[in-house]
């Protein structure tokens, strides 16, 4: 299986609860070898991952890893500060 780490504008993803960077988003081509064989393509998978190990499941759509994400993994939103 090939893993790309596809690039997006910064603030594109809520940040890790844990170490507070943003994921990378990764898509998978290909299929892992603990699938059975499929004749046919196999279509690209995404994930969402941190540099410290915080990482969603294989996804075929990038919006259901990015809800996955945030259900799991995401900070809390912060509340909005009164500006004078």
């Amino acid at each position: 299986m090939l893993q790309r780490v596809v690039s997006h504008l910064k603030g594109r993803f809520t940040r890790c609860r844990r170490c507070g960077s943003e994921p990378h988003h990764v898509r998978h081509h290909g299929r892992p070898s603990s699938e059975p064989v499929q004749f046919g393509p196999v279509a690209p998978r995404h994930s969402l991952e941190c540099r410290f190990g915080a990482c969603t499941g294989q996804h075929t759509l990038l919006a259901a890893a990015e809800a996955e994400w945030n259900d799991k993994h995401a900070q809390a939103a912060r509340r909005g500060r009164k500006v004078a």
